[in-house]
């Protein structure tokens, strides 16, 4: 009486051990754990050397990463990986999965980066992410035939083993833009016989702002894995638990998934440590939209018959910390104003207001 009276409130219940999805394929080569996380990072930034590889290493953890070369790939070594820092992630066990020659197109653009990356002494590649999760399903047997295993998609939702195709493996994609509490609800879905994929870009990502993630986030996020024991590991691994030559003959991957039983949840963790941060996240001025803010700067666009001298702005900043001017202050812009935002840990950030 009480498992339906959760159930009907809709309050997630978990019961370990059992899996939900049967397996009529003969899929699984064994069962699948509770709290089996595959991390994947996409685009070449070099944060992923510079920042998310050491944090993965210092906790233990898998991963792919996601190689292409497209945008400022060969003309930005700043913000982009090398293909030295992709061979020294593979020698210390990350795995470099193929995202394509120009972030698009048919299979000459995967063979292509799997020639350049191999040209410099990189490794072979078994898993393909798509661009802009859009699976090309014609060349998945081509795929097949050149050694790949599994291809990761997006839906927003837990991977299937039993059920869905190994070459658009569901994921939940990573942002600056979801909250910690979405992150936990993602992961938590990590049981009865599913597995939670993440999709991260840059940490941060330079070129590329919307998908970006700021490194305090991502370390945050890392570390609730590891404080409830979450096993990481990357899209190759999944070969650990899943028969590729089976699972190629199930059903395409499903967006909308009915007559299925309900995502579950794990439940009693340990909470999230929101990591402190001194951030403006709105800064609107009465009735108008709210302004761009790029990289400590605000520009706001105000009508032509405003009194520039007395604009009192709103202002929203991050938890737990303040701002000074205070929101609501009103302040003369009709020269360049600065405002300054204070985090719970006493680090500060400037952001100049034009």
């Amino acid at each position: 009486m009480l498992l339906i009276a959760a159930v009907a409130l809709g309050f997630p219940v978990l019961v370990s051990g059992q899996t939900v999805d049967p397996d009529t394929k003969g899929v699984l080569l064994k069962p699948i754990p509770d709290r089996l996380v595959v991390l994947t990072f996409d685009d070449a930034p070099a944060s992923h050397a510079t920042v998310v590889a050491p944090i993965l290493k210092s906790l233990g953890f898998g991963g792919s990463i996601y190689v292409c070369h497209f945008d400022s790939f060969k003309t930005r070594k700043d913000w982009y990986l090398t293909y030295r820092q992709m061979n020294a992630m593979h020698a210390d066990g990350l795995e470099i999965g193929n995202h394509t020659y120009g972030h698009g197109g048919g299979l000459e653009n995967y063979l292509r980066m799997e020639d350049e990356v191999r040209a410099n002494g990189g490794p072979g590649m078994t898993t393909v992410c798509w661009p802009v999760y859009h699976v090309m399903w014609p060349i998945v047997p081509r795929l097949l035939q050149h050694g790949y295993l599994f291809g990761r998609g997006g839906h927003e939702r837990p991977y299937r083993p039993a059920v869905d195709h190994p070459f658009d493996v569901p994921s939940f994609s990573m942002t600056d833009g979801t909250s910690s509490e979405n992150f936990v609800k993602a992961v938590q879905q990590a049981c009865r016989g599913r597995v939670v994929v993440l999709t991260f870009h840059g940490v941060p990502d330079l070129e590329h702002p919307p998908v970006s993630l700021k490194p305090a986030t991502f370390r945050a996020m890392m570390q609730y894995l590891k404080d409830n024991n979450y096993k990481c590991i990357a899209m190759r691994d999944l070969a650990e638990y899943v028969n590729v030559a089976k699972a190629v003959d199930l059903p395409l991957t499903a967006n909308e998934v009915k007559d299925a039983p309900p995502f579950e949840r794990i439940k009693d963790e340990i909470p999230f440590v929101t990591p402190p941060s001194a951030d403006i996240r709105e800064f609107r001025f009465p009735g108008l939209a709210p302004a761009a803010i790029t990289n400590g700067e605000i520009k706001a666009t105000v009508p032509f018959a405003a009194d520039f001298a007395a604009l009192a702005p709103e202002i929203t900043v991050s938890a737990d910390a303040t701002v000074d001017p205070p929101s609501g202050t009103a302040r003369d812009f009709s020269s360049p104003q600065t405002y300054t935002v204070t985090a719970r840990d006493g680090s500060v950030k400037r952001y100049a207001v034009s």
